[in-house]
């Protein structure tokens, strides 16, 4: 695909997110993978990830445990980072034209919360859609198909990121909220600034991933050599 039509799908799938009521259907990716991240990190650093719910305003909760300072801290800093990361990782998928890895790595996600996490009634129904969709594509295996549908799903991911994490820096403003807020309580960081280097990181991803898909790679080359 073009790079031009990579751009103008990516602006389309930021309108489809502002649909009322569809959108929020959209937006649920970025969801997935911020509870992923907290859920994940919670396995890795010996904590226990009891429950992921998905609801159908776009918001999600990890139910989790940990002992320690330490392990709190990298569980709640691992949501907006790694939905980020994510998004990224579908961009250049597909600038790398590795689409079928893309479609079985948004699989695989969707899988490993169906099978060990997610359990409330919303949750069960976007995922099971959801995953229909994916193994319908990987079935038919029409390049443009592919293309079209990862490129929108990127682009759910990574907007909304940066859309969340200016969300989450404007709250932190009036009183300490969400991953910011708990942060706060545990590194005594105001949340704002903590909110602001969520924003920070996600626009970094996001510009990176608009880049490569713009054929401007040699922009992120020359920035790395000048560091």
């Amino acid at each position: 695909m073009h790079a031009y039509g990579i751009i103008l799908l990516s602006i389309a799938g930021f309108l489809l997110c502002r649909i009322p009521f569809a959108g929020k259907w959209f937006r649920g990716f970025d969801t997935l993978f911020h509870e992923t991240g907290h859920a994940l990190v919670a396995l890795l650093v010996g904590g226990d990830t009891h429950a992921i719910d998905l609801y159908a305003d776009t918001s999600g909760k990890t139910i989790f445990s940990a002992k320690g300072k330490i392990r709190n801290l990298l569980i709640y800093l691992a949501g907006y980072p790694f939905s980020a990361l994510c998004g990224m990782i579908i961009y250049v998928s597909i600038w790398l034209q590795q689409q079928q890895f893309a479609l079985l790595f948004l699989v695989s996600v969707i899988l490993l919360n169906m099978a060990l996490w997610i359990r409330n009634t919303y949750g069960w129904a976007w995922t099971l859609i959801n995953l229909a969709g994916l193994f319908s594509l990987l079935y038919l295996n029409v390049l443009i198909w592919d293309q079209v549908f990862l490129v929108l799903i990127a682009s759910w991911v990574s907007i909304d990121a940066l859309y969340s994490s200016w969300v989450l820096l404007m709250l932190n403003f009036k009183k300490p909220a969400g991953d910011a807020g708990e942060l706060q309580k545990i590194t005594h960081i105001p949340a704002p600034i903590i909110a602001f280097l969520f924003l920070l990181f996600n626009l970094l991803c996001f510009v990176i991933s608009f880049l490569l898909v713009s054929g401007n790679a040699d922009i992120i080359k020359q920035c790395w050599n000048g560091l």
